[in-house]
């Protein structure tokens, strides 16, 4: 109506499909209630491990998929252990009846009450009693274990050092290195962390504006972590008088860009290690970076001591400044 209205002819006309995401709230038998959902995309959000194709068809892989059957085997070989060592008797001692004879509640005794000794009849030709060596665990069951624990940490891609045991690293640099190493074998699973991460971030953008689309105030956060308030949709007048809103919601078309890294806290943890490194090298600088240390440390109080030593600071400057200042002759 409006084309022709304008003076224009429809020459062709086509039928295009569009889509409407609905949902609905069931009890199991029957439908409760349904509706539109506000935004354009389907609410699900997954988080997918590695892909393969395997003959035009593809399969989603988890990180301890492949570690399973070695876990298998640890675990049939360490009941296997326990099964040698539970099944096998106690450690007893060999002797000849006629060098316990006279003595035999002692020798029963032996394992229950703690005596100072045991008699027994010193037979000529016959050694005392001694008591068999313990059953010990197979070497090839403990070395199959050993390998088999090799195999998990080998699909899994985290080894020992990643995990915080003791390896030929000395320096914080050297482990945070080893394990960024690690990482690399499972950038795949970290990667698609991000994908998701951002495809929620797109499904929020399209439904923030059919959301909030009234005045409201809404708390925000920042980078580093600070929170303020905002006022969204507030009704206004422009130059001309006529009637607006500031900051609209509806205005405008928003994306996101997710990064995978360390968080603001982790960063100001590097950057006052840094910092206190530097005036190790440079004693020079200490009253210039010294201040500093404590604005972008997180201990309780450290503000305020930030804060304390910039009145300081700022109190020397003026000093110096007035000092420096001629008077008249």
């Amino acid at each position: 109506e409006d084309i022709e209205a304008k003076g224009f002819t429809i020459a062709q006309e086509r039928t295009e499909q569009a889509h409407q995401v609905k949902w609905c709230k069931m009890n199991g038998a029957e439908v409760l209630e349904k509706a539109d959902w506000a935004g354009k995309y389907i609410p699900i959000i997954p988080v997918l491990g590695d892909e393969i194709v395997v003959e035009g068809k593809k399969y989603y892989l988890s990180l301890a998929r492949g570690a399973k059957g070695p876990q298998e085997m640890y675990n049939y070989h360490s009941t296997a252990a326990t099964e040698t060592i539970a099944l096998a008797p106690k450690s007893p001692f060999m002797v000849d009846h006629r060098q316990i004879k006279g003595f035999e509640n002692e020798w029963e005794e032996a394992n229950t009450t703690n005596r100072m000794y045991i008699r027994y009849n010193a037979i000529a030709g016959l050694e005392k009693p001694q008591r068999e060596r313990q059953t010990e665990v197979p070497s090839a069951i403990m070395a199959m274990m050993q390998q088999a624990a090799f195999d998990i940490e080998d699909h899994l891609g985290r080894y020992e050092a990643t995990k915080g045991q003791k390896s030929n690293e000395r320096s914080g640099k050297a482990i945070l290195a080893r394990i960024a190493q690690a990482d690399k074998g499972t950038y795949t699973f970290v990667d698609n962390l991000t994908r998701a991460i951002v495809y929620a971030g797109r499904q929020i953008i399209d439904l923030i504006p059919k959301i909030y689309d009234t005045q409201r105030a809404l708390t925000i956060m920042g980078e580093d972590g600070e929170q303020s308030i905002v006022q969204v949709n507030v009704p206004e007048l422009d130059g001309m008088g006529n009637a607006g809103l500031a900051n609209d919601l509806s205005v405008g078309k928003y994306d996101l860009i997710a990064s995978v890294g360390a968080s603001f806290g982790s960063k100001r943890q590097e950057t006052v290690a840094m910092m206190l490194e530097s005036m190790q090298y440079a004693p020079a600088i200490a009253h210039i970076i010294s201040p500093l240390i404590f604005k972008y440390a997180d201990f309780p109080g450290a503000q305020e001591i930030y804060a304390e030593i910039k009145t300081q600071v700022e109190k020397m400057q003026e000093g110096e400044q007035g000092g420096n200042k001629k008077g008249p002759k």
